[in-house]
């Protein structure tokens, strides 16, 4: 076994909501489990930062939330998570530069989604409808599509005062 070149550094979540239904027109529904399908979510993701030569990582910013508008329809819970994380290479990783950012994005995605499946489904599982655990999802193609490029916000001067 071997150490991974992927480094994941520091991760939070900037945002987590979850909503459980309630159905008054079907309050005798059995209690089961929960299930969401992959086109009922939204997928937002974003990507800070370039990788150069002496920076071999990146912040990414995922954001998955269900459709509008299905909540009781079809789906137990709504819900809205949002995580950000520091993904980098190791320093002594061998893969070329040039292939680099596209490792780190479609690898630190699929990192950051596993993160916040177990997040969902330990919150939803003492809820009405018990876990609901998000399917599974490749991010192969996000590197042609490219994640969203925002360039990484300035350092800024904190002032330290009393209050």
């Amino acid at each position: 076994m071997n150490q991974s070149s992927l480094q994941l550094e520091h991760y939070t979540f900037t945002e987590v909501e979850v909503k459980c239904c309630i159905d008054p027109d079907n309050s005798s529904e059995e209690f089961s489990s929960a299930r969401v399908e992959i086109e009922q979510m939204n997928f937002e993701i974003q990507q800070i930062g370039d990788v150069s030569e002496k920076n071999r990582g990146i912040v990414l910013r995922v954001k998955v939330n269900t459709l509008d508008g299905e909540l009781c329809k079809s789906l137990k819970y709504k819900f809205s998570m949002e995580a950000m994380a520091k993904i980098s290479m190791r320093p002594d990783s061998t893969i070329d530069v040039s292939r680099v950012e596209k490792t780190l994005v479609i690898n630190g995605v699929n990192l950051i989604y596993g993160i916040m499946r177990e997040k969902l489904n330990t919150i939803t599982s003492t809820m009405l409808w018990g876990q609901l655990l998000l399917p599974l999802a490749t991010f192969d193609g996000i590197a042609k599509t490219a994640a969203t490029k925002v360039e990484a916000p300035a350092p800024t001067k904190s002032k330290n005062s009393a209050v």
